[in-house]
């Protein structure tokens, strides 16, 4: 994070009305991929452990 003195030289502030961090963007994988691994991997431990 820049110091009081480097604001300036960092970030835009021509715009007094403007307030950083007001948005947070988030980005989440959807689980379906995960849950298909996880059958996948409990299927594979479990057809091995019948044999």
């Amino acid at each position: 994070m820049p110091t009081q003195s480097e604001v300036d030289n960092v970030f835009d502030t021509s715009l007094r009305d403007v307030q950083p961090y007001l948005y947070k963007i988030t980005y989440q994988i959807t689980d379906t991929l995960g849950a298909s691994v996880s059958t996948t991997m409990r299927r594979l431990i479990k057809d091995t452990l019948a044999l």
